[in-house]
């Protein structure tokens, strides 16, 4: 929210209280716009939208100038949140949520499986880290 929003810093609010008109989201096709809308539209999907930006530093600068309000992942806050002119409000539970998974190949393994192939067997050829 901007900071001159009427609702004090660290308020309880729900999908109901977002004015979908001022929601300022990245743009389509992105995930985090689809479950922004999926959270807050709700059956209120068939009306306008605010703003959209290609990234979360652009749709939080909207922000802090008075443009909009947008949904800001927990992992974002710290970085993308440190504008003195956007205050930060919280969701009522059942608050939305994200679940996210980092992959990452295991070298070891690969190398072991790699040994592990019959002779003249194929094997791919792991990024160097």
């Amino acid at each position: 929210m901007p900071k001159d929003d009427r609702r004090p810093a660290g308020a309880i609010v729900s999908a109901d209280d977002i004015d979908l008109a001022r929601l300022i989201l990245l743009e389509e096709g992105h995930c985090l716009r689809d479950q922004a809308l999926a959270f807050c539209a709700g059956d209120r999907r068939d009306r306008s939208f605010g703003l959209g930006a290609t990234s979360l530093a652009t749709v939080l600068q909207m922000v802090a100038n008075g443009y909009g309000i947008t949904l800001l992942p927990q992992v974002a806050v710290e970085v993308e949140a440190r504008d003195q002119r956007v205050k930060l409000l919280r969701f009522a539970p059942p608050a939305p949520s994200r679940t996210s998974a980092r992959l990452a190949a295991d070298l070891a393994a690969q190398i072991r499986l790699c040994r592990a192939r019959p002779a003249g067997g194929r094997c791919f050829s792991a990024p160097p880290y």
